[in-house]
């Protein structure tokens, strides 16, 4: 049916990523350390937050961020302002979000519903610490630890 909403999300997303590549099209719209600047210029997080893109294009965004640079980005803003990013290489990534969006990819892992930031990452390293308890055998500090003689400290004072 034609209005079954059925490729809705994704239509919407493309639609949105093109408005972010129209923002950014030329290097004299794109900037850096700043969402947006007096003259217009935007920096990628900044063309997402304008288009109201923000929850549904960043885990696209940093996929695309990882597969054309090779490097794990926590921060869209964190690849945006690294001193070597070039304006050619944020048309790459946004072109390559938006390819990934028209082959259905989606993110690996959900959210948590109610959690986000510091607090969701902090409980998701806790349920994987708390999974396997570390036994003491398992703690090697250092490989080097057997070189290492305790000294005694009694006697200098």
């Amino acid at each position: 049916m034609p209005f079954d909403g059925v490729g809705f999300a994704s239509d919407d997303r493309v639609s949105k990523l093109d408005q972010v590549i129209s923002l950014l099209a030329t290097p004299d719209k794109w900037c850096k350390a700043q969402f947006k600047t007096l003259d217009g210029r935007y920096c990628i997080r900044g063309a997402i937050r304008a288009v109201e893109g923000a929850e549904i294009l960043r885990p696209i965004v940093l996929q695309a961020i990882r597969d054309v640079t090779g490097i794990r980005y926590l921060r869209i803003e964190s690849f945006n302002d690294y001193p070597y990013t070039h304006h050619g290489q944020v048309l790459r990534i946004l072109a390559r979000a938006r390819q990934l969006v028209l082959s259905g990819w989606t993110a690996d892992v959900a959210p948590v519903a109610g959690r986000s930031g510091w607090s969701a990452l902090l409980r998701a390293l806790h349920n994987s610490l708390s999974r396997k308890p570390v036994q003491p055998s398992d703690r090697n500090i250092c490989p080097h630890s057997a070189n290492v003689r305790e000294v005694s400290l009694e006697g200098l004072s």
